[in-house]
């Protein structure tokens, strides 16, 4: 799921939304950026593009040896 799907679905299980039930605020990103969820998805972001940086090198070496 996306950061911001990640996001709205912390606003929802909050009680984060407005009258019709909708997320349409970023009014508690700050809040949501301190939790253990928010935390994780950092991370294995993180390592996500270290991964891709090491599979780019990786394929480079091999192209240019």
């Amino acid at each position: 799921m996306s950061k911001t799907g990640e996001y709205i679905m912390w606003c929802i299980d909050s009680g984060y939304t407005n009258e019709d039930g909708e997320v349409d605020s970023m009014k508690y990103a700050d809040e949501y950026m301190k939790t253990k969820e928010y935390e994780q998805e950092h991370m294995d972001y993180s390592k996500l593009l270290l991964e891709d940086y090491i599979k780019s090198k990786d394929r480079w070496i091999q192209r240019n040896l």
